[in-house]
């Protein structure tokens, strides 16, 4: 907020009459409107000066320093001195639009308020005529621009003190910006609405003026005691950021441990949350800060303001007359003052932890949680960390790598912390994160079962986290509600809601319940925002809302997503951009996500059975087999698939018959695996190898596989995995004739989240039982499925090839059914349609025959 206001404007009018002043006027404020303009700022009022807002503090001294140049050139040119006094502070402010009738009758357009509008007041009128003053907030943030000021001279950037204005409760850091020769450049005095605060032993005074100060100064020290403390307006659910702790005992050992100690303690409230690491860092890339940048007052209250929280916390540890003290400051981000300080102390290092947790209980009442909720929502730090600082220091160690991806020495780091406290259950935790993003489900589930088990060493939040954690191991629809339990308790830990999310996209396959609970992840707080976005816009991508999906992925980019970025690629190829999606994959870091290699032979495999290049679908399949993950069981099962999803389209059954026996074979040997997740994965290779089976009339194959799954998928809890079980015994009525059973087994799921292939086998039965109309809606259905063909979840990769498949051929399906009923435009679109997809020259033989079956003369 800038406020300016001309000096001696009333007397200047009396001396140069009426007219001429309003003339002056005028071209005074046309000048001044033409630099609001140019320098992004909006005009809210006027008298003789104006009332004007910027979105960036340096935008608001670039406006000062032009309108003072400006100022002089004018009047210069009328032959009068023209100064004015400018104040500028950042701060929030309320805005609400008057009336129409309000306008009409003379109003102006808003109404702004706030604190930061009579600070920015008080700055303008303690300047002196000509002079450009500055609060400590908006000083710092406007001086690190300083490089965007385009001025004919160097401006300077000078500190005048704190002054204490009336009306506020405490002192303001008073700073200049000006050009030398226009600005005074030196401390304005002191006036009725200000004063400058200089400590009375610097004042000059006689021995009764003394004494009259040491009688005043004790009569304020009662005053301070007795007045009513300044507050900040905290509400529940609002952030703090946690600035660095100062650690001036020498003490190397508290400079990691005590701000991760600081971390857990604070993160215990209901009430109170912290931002999270990643989003200290990201907002210091964005400030043009180098990682580490040291959290101080000025730095971390900046932080407070971009990423829109309410106070910082600024810790200190140290050794005062033997004794160690703890002290925390809650700073007022927009004014960089200290609202309340709050301290506990110990004898020794190892009192810290205790202190910590007597601290931040302060604090959190201070910020007005209840005592009741604090003594609920508190344990003690020793036992929810570790009682050794060593320990703790090395699980602040992981945890700094593990933010920063350097998987390894975050592993290091926690298991040294494990070997320090056997019974570290944050360390443990770690260690299970580091297992699961690299793809070790079972030592993951280890590692988690392992924290659960020493439940009273984890504070209620991380107890639920595991819990819900170790369920996303197992059943689907307790793992959504384990993670939606603890969303519900800890709304701000968007963690809860981004792996609900997942668990309703890949195990549950409800796009729409994923795309909506994401978006509540998608939260300026939450460390991996862009991960959240990435996995709506895969929800919209399997939804078929393929628009809305690619502008989600676009906007994923933006703030930065871990791993390949497949699913963009995917979208991209389902909105026919191909030659963008190609882009991406090129350009895919593999270093970013495991197995990456893996992913990008098969994207591009599908990618060319899309475009009708089969060859080279194949080509690339084959290449699976050349990665670390496609070398064992997993990737056979695919190539399985989809060499059996190629042989159906050619009509190759010698082909179909010489793949299945040894796919059945390693399916068998899947279903027998030791470990639960890759059981779960055989089951669902097995059914989709029934399912291609029985399309491809090996029904007795089928059958066979459905008894060695037999009471598996209805007894597993995975609803997809029942839904695949009955879409076999669907298609093996289907392929014996027996229609009528194949549509009633087909309605017995109508109702729930449906597979691709639930639609194919559905337009295959109503094509039989000769219900040609509603079979022609649904091949018009299935051919703009694109979406979920890419993207389907809670499938083996393998069926993806047939999804693919079946999408395209539904275009041809749909033009031999408009041709039954003799409708020849409908037969030609959905041709040129088809013909587009997969261009005549790619056409298998069975194809061929059955487009000249019914294409018209």
């Amino acid at each position: 907020m800038l406020v300016c206001d001309l000096v001696d404007s009333t007397a200047l009018v009396e001396r140069i009459g009426d007219s001429a002043a309003a003339a002056l006027w005028r071209r005074h404020d046309r000048i001044a409107r033409d630099l609001v303009h140019r320098h992004g700022g909006r005009e809210i009022d006027k008298t003789d000066g104006f009332l004007i807002l910027f979105e960036r503090a340096i935008e608001a001294v670039a406006f000062a320093l032009a309108y003072q140049r400006a100022l002089k050139t004018l009047g210069e040119d009328c032959g009068e001195p023209l100064r004015a006094r400018v104040g500028i502070h950042v701060g929030e402010v309320l805005m609400w639009p008057n009336s129409v009738h309000d306008i009409a009758d003379g109003a102006k357009t808003h109404e702004v308020e706030g604190l930061a509008k009579p600070v920015a007041a008080r700055l303008m009128a303690l300047a002196l005529p000509g002079q450009i003053l500055m609060s400590g907030i908006a000083f710092g943030l406007a001086q690190r621009a300083a490089v965007e000021l385009d001025t004919p001279t160097e401006a300077r950037w000078v500190e005048h003190g704190r002054y204490r204005f009336k009306g506020l409760p405490t002192t303001t850091k008073v700073h200049e910006v000006g050009e030398p020769g226009l600005a005074p450049l030196t401390a304005p005095p002191s006036g009725p609405k200000a004063q400058r605060a200089i400590p009375w032993w610097r004042r000059p005074a006689t021995l009764a003026v003394e004494a009259v100060a040491v009688l005043a100064a004790v009569g304020i020290g009662l005053a301070l005691t007795m007045r009513a403390q300044p507050v900040i307006a905290f509400a529940e659910r609002d952030w703090v950021v946690l600035g660095d702790v100062r650690n001036l005992t020498g003490e190397s050992l508290l400079d990691d441990s005590l701000a991760t100690a600081f971390q857990i303690s604070m993160e215990q409230s209901r009430h109170v949350n912290v931002l999270p690491e990643l989003k200290l860092q990201a907002a210091l890339a964005r400030m043009q800060r180098p990682p580490g940048t040291t959290l101080d007052r000025e730095v971390a209250s900046e932080i407070a303001l971009r990423e829109g929280a309410r106070a910082v916390i600024l810790p200190t540890v140290a050794e005062i007359g033997g004794r160690v003290r703890v002290s925390a400051e809650l700073v007022d981000p927009r004014t960089q003052t200290t609202v309340y300080a709050e301290s506990a102390d110990g004898i020794g290092v190892d009192s810290t932890l205790n202190s910590i947790d007597l601290v931040t209980q302060q604090l959190r009442g201070r910020l007005g949680e209840a005592l009741k909720a604090i003594e609920r929502d508190s344990m003690p730090l020793p036992q929810v960390t570790s009682a050794s600082l060593d320990a703790l220091r090395a699980y602040a160690l992981g945890e700094a790598a593990y933010a920063q991806s350097r998987l390894d020495e975050a592993r290091t780091s926690y298991q040294h912390a494990l070997h320090l406290d056997p019974q570290f259950a944050l360390a443990s935790i770690g260690l299970a994160r580091i297992e699961v993003r690299t793809d070790h489900l079972e030592a993951g589930l280890k590692h988690a079962e392992q924290a659960r088990s020493w439940q009273d060493r984890l504070t209620e939040r991380d107890a639920l986290y595991v819990d819900a954690w170790i369920a996303s191991f197992g059943k689907p629809e307790p793992a959504a509600q384990k993670w939606r339990l603890m969303g519900s308790m800890y709304p701000d830990f968007h963690t809860a809601h981004y792996n609900e999310a997942l668990a309703e996209h890949l195990m549950l396959n409800r796009q729409g319940e994923c795309e909506r609970i994401a978006a509540m992840a998608d939260q300026p707080q939450y460390a991996y925002r862009g991960d959240a976005v990435y996995l709506r816009a895969t929800c919209l991508t399997a939804d078929n809302r393929l628009a809305e999906a690619v502008t989600e992925f676009a906007r994923a980019d933006e703030l930065g997503v871990y791993g390949s970025g497949l699913f963009h690629t995917y979208a991209l190829v389902a909105a026919d951009r191909v030659p963008e999606a190609l882009a991406r994959l090129d350009a895919m870091d593999e270093s970013l996500a495991p197995n990456a290699d893996w992913d990008k032979a098969l994207a591009r495999a599908l990618i060319a059975l899309d475009q009708g290049q089969h060859d080279a679908a194949r080509s690339h399949l084959d290449e699976l087999a050349a990665t670390t993950y496609g070398a064992g069981s997993r990737g056979t099962s695919v190539r399985d698939l989809a060499n059996l999803s190629f042989s159906l389209l050619h009509g190759d059954q010698d082909a179909f018959r010489a793949i299945l026996p040894l796919a059945m074979e390693r399916a068998t040997i899947d279903l027998q695996n030791d470990s639960d997740a890759e059981r779960r994965r055989g089951l669902y290779s097995a059914l989709a190898l029934g399912y291609l089976a029985a399309r491809g009339g090996f029904v007795a194959q089928a059958e066979a596989l459905l008894d060695q799954t037999a009471g598996l998928a209805e007894t597993s809890e995975f609803p997809l995995q029942q839904q695949l079980a009955k879409l076999v015994r669907a298609q093996v009525a289907l392929s014996k004739g027996q229609h009528d059973e194949a549509l009633r087994l087909l309605q017995q799921d109508a109702a729930e989240p449906l597979l691709l292939q639930w639609h194919v086998t559905r337009l295959a039965t109503l094509k039989a039982l000769g219900q040609t109309a509603e079979a022609r809606r649904a091949a018009d259905e299935l051919s703009q499925a694109r979406g979920q063909a890419f993207s389907e979840s809670g499938i083996s990769p393998g069926l993806r090839v047939q999804n693919i498949v079946d999408v395209s051929m539904a275009l041809l399906t749909a033009a031999e059914l408009a041709a039954a009923e003799g409708e020849n435009p409908t037969v030609h679109a959905r041709l040129r349609a088809f013909e587009a997809r997969w261009t005549e020259r790619q056409w298998p033989d069975s194809i061929r025959s059955r487009v000249g079956a019914i294409r018209p003369e």
